[in-house]
């Protein structure tokens, strides 16, 4: 991914994904906060993104329009993977894709679950609570940490 990447940096308040819009990229946040806020329900923000997570994910997998805006609340930086590029190395390594999209199947099903308990009332905490992966996947999930470490201290220079 840091070889076809960009590194960019987002200052506070720039729109990264605007909703109604097809992006050319998936972003990775390396740094930062994003806010993201759906216009049909009055603009109203539906969730914080921060380091490590994957933003423009849904309209990759759909191919459809962002259902969202994407805004830097902070100074951000991110990783931006062309969308060509990456469906270029999907169809080229068989391995790569079942974990690419694998990773983004737990990721949505996680961000479902949540927005479910977010929705009855639940708090966070208990949230997270309620949904503990099983120990196969966590210990994928450590991998793919060490990983994005690794990624972030050289595409920061650290």
């Amino acid at each position: 991914m840091i070889a076809h990447g960009t590194k960019e940096d987002v200052p506070e308040g720039k729109v990264l994904i605007e909703e109604g819009r097809t992006s050319n990229s998936i972003y990775l946040v390396l740094n930062g906060q994003f806010s993201v806020t759906v216009a049909a329900l009055g603009g109203a923000e539906v969730a914080r993104m921060g380091a490590g997570e994957m933003v423009g994910e849904v309209s990759f997998v759909d191919s459809m329009a962002a259902s969202g805006t994407v805004k830097a609340v902070t100074k951000s930086v991110v990783l931006a993977l062309p969308r060509a590029l990456v469906f270029a190395r999907l169809r080229k390594e068989s391995a790569f894709a079942a974990r690419f999209y694998r990773a983004l199947a737990v990721l949505l099903a996680y961000r479902v679950r949540m927005s479910s308990v977010r929705k009855a009332g639940a708090a966070e905490e208990e949230a997270d609570a309620r949904f503990q992966l099983d120990t196969g996947l966590l210990d994928n999930i450590h991998l793919a940490g060490a990983r994005f470490e690794r990624m972030t201290r050289k595409l920061m220079g650290g």
